[in-house]
Order: C-alpha cells, then sequence, then structure tokens
C-alpha cells in the first residue's frame, strides 16, 4: 500500500487533456480513478481522512471487477488493523 496526501479537494482536477479527472466509488469506502492513457489504467484507493488516500492497487479496464475486489479486501483489512484488531 502506498500513503498519498491530497492537497485540498480534487473533485476539480483534469488529466493530461484536460478532461475532469472524476473518481467514482466502488463501493465499501473504495473509489476509482480512471487515468485516461493506455488500456483504460484504474487506480483504487480508500480516503482515510479528507486529505489522506491510501493507494489499494490498480489495473486495466478488462481486470476491472477483479481488481475493484481485491481493492475492496485490501481496504477492509487496512481499516481493521488500524482499530487495532
Amino acid at each position: 500500500m502506498l500513503l498519498i496526501r491530497n492537497e485540498g479537494d480534487d473533485s476539480n482536477r483534469q488529466d493530461r487533456g484536460g478532461r475532469p479527472g472524476r473518481r467514482e466509488a466502488a463501493g465499501q469506502g473504495v473509489f476509482e480513478r480512471r487515468i485516461a492513457f493506455g488500456p483504460g489504467y484504474r487506480l483504487y484507493f480508500g480516503r482515510d481522512d479528507k486529505k489522506l488516500a491510501v493507494l489499494l492497487t490498480g489495473g486495466t479496464k478488462k481486470r476491472r471487477s477483479k481488481d475493484m475486489e481485491q481493492a475492496r479486501a485490501f481496504w477492509a483489512d487496512c481499516k481493521r488493523r488500524k482499530k487495532g484488531g
């Protein structure tokens, strides 16, 4: 896992082509961000608070459902460990 600090609200960010860099809910506290490059790359992350995101996994459009499932499992494990259990 990789911890990423977010400096402010990222809802208005744009990708390299000037298109909105949107994030979408992938379920169970996991979000998906599409990257407009190559075969449809996606990043999956959880938000611990407003300024901290935890990168869980990444993949391509072809493996999207498997990657989301894995990201949800990683996020559940991360939250469980943070609570000390």
